[in-house]
């Protein structure tokens, strides 16, 4: 037996084990190390909807509006950006609604049926809380584009109710108002709908047994004076939410700063490298002083107290330390996403100064009247709906007329309803209260109680001052009792 030939394939299976059990520590540091690494890696939001699919989108939007309109509701809040863009318009609105005349014969015809009949119409556009309610329906607008709602009214309450658009079409206008259509088939795939819809007005329920009676009733207009449709694009026969088209420059802000973000953590990764000692004397690279055990005992024990924040490593070679980044690599990134974003409100039309500075004043005013034009024409849509409501109301005698106000224009919009007011021209007065944020029916109200019961206009004295107090002395130049020579010598004349 060769005692020596045994000896050396025991020291080399002895190594091969060795090995393998190194090879097999050095796997498991790696993918310690790779796991870190990745804890940072999370599924980027953008990718929900890509450039390409936008584009195909809006190629043909009237055959994609219900993936347009997700699209947009999505961006509304994943997006900072794309929501201060989509409420900008409406944030700014200011709706003070005012009863106005429209058949002037019969509202002169009778004086006292009038006054009757303009207290009831003030009532009922005081009770519908138009500043609350369709400021709902104007952030839907500039969203989605169209919102189709079903008011619900008593004597005390008014509420508007947001339909699925999905199971709306638009059929038409009557009294220049859009009407729409309801798919009576939500109640198919929603059926537990049905008992919630029946409590707002049984409507729902009379013309869902007309649908399962003869299914060719799925799509009915609904009772037109409940039916409140506003569009955001009137010229358009389909919806496309208004700001969608700026998609392609959000994707940009956002991937930018998402590699903004991953290359800072990368800049910022840490490792920390043991090396592994090696017998003193020893001529063998693999003969460690310590073993694959031992060695994985205090990995694993200085790992745990580093907790993930700092990327741990062992190796038997010499390493030097590994930057992944530069000073000046910051700046750069964000002067990237700056610009960015700057090419985004480029994008929209609005002025960026108004999120973040930088324009003048005269620039930015000017700027802001022409978004105020475009907030005006949906105006005109509400102020409709709401005279054909009063129109109905008053068999005729009344219309609703609402002011361009902004919260911009507001002050400015005051002293010029306060300079007319004083010159008499019709209406100004009622101007200056709706300025004021008073209803029609609240200054009649406040009127009759501060007036009459509270007795204010004899209580409240305004404070005396060169414009509110009377001179005790004559006016103009004072008298003189002794009259001059030349005084003297007019009267010898006369």
């Amino acid at each position: 037996m060769d005692i020596e030939k045994i000896k050396q394939e025991a020291i080399e299976e002895y190594k091969k084990d060795k090995s393998q059990d190194f090879m097999l520590f050095a796997q498991q540091m790696n993918q310690v190390i790779l796991e870190g690494m990745n804890t940072t890696n999370k599924k980027k939001f953008y990718k929900k909807y890509t450039p390409e699919e936008v584009e195909r989108f809006l190629l043909d939007p009237s055959k994609h509006e219900v993936q347009l309109r997700d699209m947009s509701r999505y961006l509304t809040v994943s997006s900072p950006q794309y929501w201060r863009l989509v409420n900008y318009l409406p944030s700014m609105a200011v709706l003070r609604p005012i009863v106005t005349p429209f058949d002037i014969d019969k509202v002169t015809k009778n004086k006292s049926k009038t006054t009757k009949m303009l207290k009831s119409c003030m009532k009922t556009i005081d009770n519908m809380s138009v500043q609350h309610e369709f400021l709902k329906v104007l952030q839907v607008a500039f969203r989605e584009d169209t919102f189709y709602g079903y008011t619900i009214e008593t004597n005390q309450s008014f509420f508007i109710k947001q339909l699925d658009p999905k199971y709306c079409r638009i059929k038409g206008k009557y009294d220049g108002c859009f009407t729409y259509e309801f798919n009576f088939s939500y109640f198919d795939n929603y059926p537990d709908e049905l008992n919630n819809y029946t409590e707002i007005d049984n409507e729902f329920k009379r013309k869902y047994d007309y649908f399962k009676a003869n299914s060719s009733l799925k799509w009915q207009e609904l009772n037109l004076e409940k039916e409140v449709c506003i569009k955001c694009q009137e010229t358009f026969d389909f919806s496309c939410p208004p700001y969608i088209s700026v998609f392609n420059d959000l994707y940009d802000v956002i991937l930018y700063k998402d590699i903004n973000k991953d290359k800072f953590e990368r800049e910022n990764n840490t490792f920390l490298g043991l090396k592994m000692p090696i017998r003193e004397g020893s001529n063998n690279d693999d003969d460690f002083s310590l073993s694959a055990d031992t060695m994985k005992t205090y990995f694993a024990f200085i790992q745990s107290c580093l907790q993930n924040k700092v990327n741990l490593f062992m190796s038997p070679m010499d390493f030097e330390s590994v930057s992944f980044g530069n000073k000046n690599s910051s700046q750069t990134n964000n002067d990237v996403i700056q610009s960015a974003i700057t090419s985004f409100w480029s994008s929209t039309g609005v002025s960026e100064s108004l999120f973040s500075g930088g324009k003048s004043a005269n620039t930015l005013e000017l700027s802001i009247k022409t978004d105020e034009s475009l907030l005006f024409n949906v105006y005109r849509q509400i102020e409709r709906w709401l005279s054909r409501k009063i129109k109905l109301m008053s068999d005729g005698m009344f219309k609703v007329t609402i002011p361009n106000l902004t919260y911009f224009n507001l002050d400015s919009a005051h002293d010029r309803y306060i300079k007319d007011a004083q010159y008499g021209f019709n209406g100004s007065i009622t101007l200056v209260e709706a300025t004021n944020g008073i209803s029609q029916n609240e200054a009649y109200g406040l009127g009759f109680i501060e007036n009459e019961i509270l007795g204010k206009h004899a209580t409240m004295i305004p404070v005396s001052s060169s414009h509110t107090q009377n001179s005790e002395s004559e006016s103009g130049r004072p008298t003189v009792d002794t009259p001059t020579e030349s005084g003297e010598a007019s009267r010898e004349q006369q």
